[in-house]
């Protein structure tokens, strides 16, 4: 698992998701989620763009 899959992963598991959970976040699917993880495809800046905006969305609601 390179980088940017290890990333992509430990933000899913610390928001407590699965696959599939963080698929419907960001308008994948849970076999999409995986292969981002496992590097098996390339990632799309407006899906990077997306997966900050979802984490960034549910650390703000953590301090409210």
């Amino acid at each position: 698992m390179g980088k940017l899959g290890e990333n992509i992963k430990r933000i899913r598991e610390g928001m407590g998701l699965s696959q599939r959970q963080f698929g419907e976040l960001i308008g994948k699917s849970d076999s999409q989620i995986w292969s981002y993880e496992n590097d098996r495809t390339d990632i799309l800046a407006s899906t990077l763009y997306k997966i900050a905006e979802v984490r960034s969305e549910e650390h703000t609601s953590e301090l409210q």
